[in-house]
């Protein structure tokens, strides 16, 4: 470990935080099984991950179709 001047924490029972605020029910929200109950939160980490696997799916599409030769990544690569 090394001297006890240099050592670091490393785990969170290793740091004593004075005066921290903690909630007294950490959850962020709940809703029922079905979605029916979703609020704005859950919503909008829903629209942020499906535009994220649709922007993957595109690009994968995207190269499979250059690949394909169907379109061309660029200008320049019409010319060959």
């Amino acid at each position: 470990m090394g001297r006890p001047g240099n050592a670091r924490a490393t785990r969170s029972d290793d740091t004593v935080l004075d005066g921290a605020f903690v909630l007294t029910n950490p959850s962020l929200g709940s809703s029922r099984w079905d979605f029916a109950g979703a609020d704005l939160f859950v919503l909008s980490i829903f629209a942020w991950a499906l535009v994220g696997f649709g922007n993957v799916y595109y690009g994968l599409a995207r190269r499979v179709l250059e690949l394909t030769g169907w379109i061309w990544s660029s200008p320049a690569a019409r010319s060959r």
